[in-house]
C-alpha cells in the first residue's frame, strides 16, 4: 500500500554520519528504508541533516513550524520520533494520524501527553523492546506495540582479521558506563578500544583519560565504516550502562559483524542477544562482567551473525508499514 509519510526527527542534533547517538542513526535508517520501500517520505529534522535525505527545509527548525507545515501537506500518516510531547499533543488537537516510536523511559511531559492521547484512536505507540513497552503501558494503555529496531545488517558483515581486543562504542558519558568497560577489561586482561563522541568532557578527563595507554585506547568519534573496521579486529564488544537501555543499536551492530557481546542484564539487553550471540553478566559488578567477557570469547562468529538477522531493517520497516495500514 502506497503512503505519504512524514517522519519527525529531533531538533537538537542533525541526522547525519557520524551519528551523535542511536536515535539519530535510527531516524536515518528509518527514513531511507521508507524511501527504499517506495513510500513518499518527508523528513522533518535539524537543518544540518544529511542532504541526501528527503529533508523538508523550513526557515525555522522548531516543532511548531514542523507541525504547521505538516498540516498543509496532506500526509497519510506521521511517524513521530521526537522526545518532545508537542507532536503528540498537536496530533490530539488536529486529529492527525500518528504513530510515535518511544525511544526513552517515561518522563513527566511525555507521560502526560501519552495519558491525554488514551481516548484518541488516531494516536498509537511503538516501543523497540518489551522492556520499554512495559514501562510505558501504564501511560499509553494497550495502544502500544513492540517492533524491535532494525538496521542494514548486510552492511555490517565483515571477515574477522585475527581479533585480539575488546571494543566499546557509544556516547562517552557516565550513564553509558565507559569507565566500567575499562575496569572490566583490565580485570579480564584484554585490550580495549573505545569509539564514540565525548558527551561529557569532565567525565572523560577524570574517568577515561587516566587509563589510556598501551592496553586502553580512544579512537575518536568514528563513522560507521570506521566502526565496522574496528569490529573486524575485535573479539568481543561490551555493553556496560548504568541504566536500563531502551534498546541498544550498538549491540546489533556488533552481532551483525560476528562480534559477540558481553553486557549487564539490564534494560532491553537480554532481549537482543541469545546464548549464541552474547553473554549476560550474572551480576552488575566489574568481576561478573569480566567473567562474561572471557566466556564470550568462546562463541562462534557465524552463529553471532545469524542471530543478528532478527534485526534486519527490512523486517522492521515491513512491520511498521503493516501497523500504519491498520491505523489509516
Amino acid at each position: 500500500m502506497f503512503m505519504k509519510i512524514a517522519v519527525i526527527g529531533v531538533d537538537h542534533n542533525p541526522i547525519k554520519k557520524p551519528f551523535e547517538g542511536g536515535l539519530e542513526c535510527f531516524i536515518y535508517n528509518l527514513t531511507k528504508s521508507y524511501e527504499d520501500m517506495g513510500m513518499d517520505t518527508t523528513l522533518y529534522a535539524h537543518e544540518d541533516s544529511d542532504t541526501n535525505l528527503p529533508l523538508r527545509r523550513l526557515r525555522d527548525s522548531s516543532y511548531v513550524d514542523w507541525m504547521l507545515d505538516i498540516t498543509k501537506q496532506s500526509f497519510d500518516i506521521v511517524h513521530n520520533n521526537s522526545i518532545s510531547p508537542f507532536p503528540i499533543l498537536w496530533a490530539i488537537k488536529t486529529g492527525t494520524r500518528m504513530i510515535t516510536t518511544l525511544h526513552t523511559p517515561p518522563y513527566t511531559h511525555l507521560k502526560c501527553a501519552a495519558i491525554f492521547s488514551n481516548k484518541h484512536d488516531n494516536v498509537s505507540y511503538i516501543a523497540p523492546s518489551k522492556y520499554l513497552a512495559k514501562l510505558w503501558e501504564p501511560f499509553t494503555g494497550k495502544k502500544i506495540q513492540v517492533i524491535p529496531n532494525g538496521m542494514d545488517t548486510n552492511f555490517w558483515k565483515t571477515k574477522k582479521a585475527n581479533p585480539n581486543c575488546a571494543l566499546w562504542t557509544g556516547r562517552i558519558l557516565p550513564t553509558k558506563g565507559t569507565d566500567i568497560a575499562i575496569k572490566a577489561c583490565l580485570s579480564a586482561e584484554i585490550p580495549l578500544k573505545i569509539a564514540g563522541p565525548i558527551s561529557d568532557m569532565t567525565y572523560f578527563r577524570e574517568k577515561i583519560s587516566p587509563h589510556l595507554g598501551s592496553s586502553i585506547s580512544y579512537l575518536g568519534h568514528l563513522n560507521q565504516t570506521e566502526v565496522k573496521s574496528c569490529y573486524k579486529n575485535s573479539a568481543v564488544s561490551i555493553f556496560s550502562p548504568r541504566w536500563g537501555e531502551p534498546f541498544g543499536l550498538t549491540t546489533i551492530e556488533s552481532m551483525a559483524t560476528g562480534t559477540p557481546v558481553a553486557g549487564f542484564g539490564t534494560g532491553a539487553f537480554p532481549e537482543l542477544i541469545s546464548k549464541k550471540s552474547g553473554i549476560v553478566s550474572k551480576f552488575k559488578t566489574i568481576d561478573s562482567l569480566s567473567k562474561a567477557i572471557k566466556c564470550s570469547l568462546n562463541l562462534e562468529n557465524n552463529s553471532v551473525v545469524r542471530d543478528a538477522a532478527r534485526f534486519c531493517h527490512t523486517k522492521m520497516i515491513q512491520r511498521y508499514l503493516r501497523q500504519m495500514e491498520l491505523v489509516i
